[in-house]
C-alpha cells in the first residue's frame, strides 16, 4: 500500500488501546478517506475521536454497527489482544467482509491468528503485527546504544526464536 492509496481508504480499527491510538494517528495523518473505530466500550474509541480531531472526522462506532457495516471497508485492523490465545473469541466476526479487503492484525504470536487465517480467502492481502514489534525494538535499539539496528538481522533471529518454540509445543 502506497501512502496515496491510503488517501482512497475506508478503515476500521478494532480496538482503543494504545495500539490503536498509534495507528489511527498514522492513518489519519496521512488523509485515509474514512476511518472508523469500534471496541468494547464505545466511551473509549470516543476519547480516541477526540485525539484525532485535528487531523481527521472519526466514525465511532458500537459492534453491531461496525459488522454491519463491515463490507463498506477496504482495510480492517485489529489492534487488540484477541487472537493470541487459540481459545479467544473472534476480535469481530468477518463473514461479511467483502472480497479484496485488506486485512491486519497486530498480533504476531502466533504468526497467523485465526482471525486472519480465516479471513484470507477474502483478503486481497494479510499482514500480522511483526514488523510492528521488529520496528519498535530496533527503535529502541537504537534510541538506548546510538547505532543503527539491523532490521533484517532482528527479523531473522525473531522468526528462528518463534520456530523453535512452536516445535517445542
Amino acid at each position: 500500500m502506497t501512502g496515496s492509496s491510503l488517501t482512497q481508504m475506508r478503515v476500521l480499527v478494532i480496538g482503543a488501546g494504545g495500539a490503536a491510538r498509534a495507528v489511527s494517528t498514522v492513518l489519519a495523518r496521512h488523509g485515509v478517506e474514512q476511518l472508523a473505530i469500534t471496541n468494547r466500550t464505545t466511551a473509549r474509541a470516543a476519547e480516541l475521536k477526540e485525539n484525532l480531531a485535528r487531523y481527521i472526522n472519526v466514525d465511532v462506532l458500537d459492534k453491531p454497527s461496525a459488522r454491519r457495516l463491515l463490507s463498506s471497508f477496504d482495510l480492517v485492523i485489529n489492534t487488540t489482544s484477541l487472537g493470541m490465545n487459540e481459545a479467544d473469541a473472534l476480535p469481530m466476526d468477518i463473514e461479511d467482509m467483502k472480497r479484496d479487503v485488506y486485512l491486519s492484525d497486530l498480533i504476531y504470536n502466533p504468526l497467523q491468528t485465526r482471525w486472519l487465517e480465516i479471513g484470507q480467502p477474502k483478503a486481497k492481502a494479510i499482514q500480522n503485527g511483526l514488523s510492528m514489534f521488529i520496528e519498535q525494538a530496533a527503535l529502541a535499539y537504537e534510541i538506548w546504544t546510538e547505532k543503527r539496528a539491523d532490521r533484517v538481522f532482528m527479523s531473522r533471529m525473531i522468526r528462528e526464536e518463534m520456530e523453535q518454540n512452536e516445535t517445542k509445543q
